[in-house]
């Protein structure tokens, strides 16, 4: 974006009056809360793109910028007069509007993905953000993670794998997202929002401790453990799910599968990835424990099969078969895992 220079604030809250405030449509301008979500993009706008080019005007927290957009834009006027109240209650309301992301597991199904926010205080959490208003879940689900990790989550997930947690009357409803190859390389989109996207073994993420524990506690890999809290709610769900997940595959797979075909194809790259069938098809009974001990778990040196790429279709085509809530896209799923061949 080109750099616009401002010779004092005031310019500087013309222009965003003008980009954020008067095109609302007149029948939310009546609407508080609709209007500080525009006032909030302001913000965002103000600090990421004015400040950063014309320093000599002050960075501003949210409460402090929202008082001024009040105070200076003639049609925000009936709000000027209380404008901490005023904020405090579109705090309220932005506390419970539903948030979608996704759970995003690797192909063994021994990690997951989180994000963490750009403040050096920031937890780690899921991809996620707010639904905006008449958006359905998923589609929520999938724009908040393309921006907040660059990553298309459709031929891995499905609206109908997800989990939901109401937390002190938030709603957040996450979608599992399956098989993403950990060399998958992820970028944000967004702004001094997101500072680290990192793989987690789920193994430490059970292993962390609540907020007020001991903060010297330290991980399988000997640091010191970085905050999970808002991601805590999830964890023991997340174990539970990938073991019925899993056995439900290894079921179908014991009745629509011969045994030579698992031996044929137990060490091809596409059966590890979503099926964690490896050395016999044994699936453990607690994922917090084996076979997800901890960073230094031993890793299976895998082996292309010349014929995996027909196998795997006659497999995924099988399993899809028996299994009717196994219904992603396969078609795409073929397509992403082609690249390993």
């Amino acid at each position: 974006m080109t750099a616009i220079s401002y010779e004092n604030l005031s310019d500087a809250l013309d222009d965003l009056s003008i980009r954020f405030i008067i095109n609302v449509p007149k029948e939310e301008q009546g609407s508080v809360e609709r209007i500080f979500f525009q006032i909030e993009e302001a913000h965002w706008f103000y600090e990421d793109f004015i400040v950063e080019n014309n320093p000599h005007l002050p960075s501003m927290n949210l409460k402090n910028f929202a008082s001024c957009m009040l105070q200076h834009c003639p049609l925000l006027s009936q709000w000027s007069m209380n404008p901490s109240e005023v904020y405090q209650s579109f705090l309220s309301y932005k506390f419970k509007v539903p948030v979608c992301g996704a759970i995003i597991l690797s192909q063994d199904m021994k990690k997951v993905l989180l994000v963490k926010g750009w403040s050096s205080s920031s937890s780690w959490s899921f991809p996620q953000g707010k639904i905006n208003i008449k958006e359905a879940e998923f589609d929520c689900a999938k724009r908040e993670v393309m921006e907040e990790i660059g990553f298309d989550i459709s031929p891995f997930s499905n609206e109908n794998l997800w989990i939901e947690r109401n937390l002190m009357e938030h709603r957040v409803r996450l979608y599992y997202a399956i098989g993403i190859p950990e060399s998958t390389e992820f970028k944000t989109k967004t702004r001094k929002e997101i500072s680290e996207i990192k793989w987690h073994y789920i193994a430490d993420l059970v292993k962390s401790k609540p907020r007020n524990s001991d903060n010297k506690q330290q991980n399988s890999g000997g640091q010191k453990n970085p905050k999970f809290f808002l991601i805590r709610p999830f964890v023991q769900p997340i174990i539970n799910w990938v073991n019925d997940y899993l056995n439900e595959i290894h079921q179908a797979i014991s009745t629509n599968t011969s045994n030579n075909y698992i031996q044929s194809d137990q060490n091809t790259i596409k059966t590890k990835s979503l099926l964690n069938i490896i050395q016999g098809s044994q699936i453990n009974s607690n994922i917090g424990q084996a076979p997800i001990q901890n960073a230094e778990a031993a890793e299976t040196t895998d082996k292309k099969n010349s014929d995996s790429s027909s196998n795997y279709s006659y497999f995924f085509n099988q399993l899809s078969l028996s299994m009717p809530t196994f219904n992603f896209n396969l078609s795409k799923i073929m397509d992403e895992f082609s690249k390993y061949e």
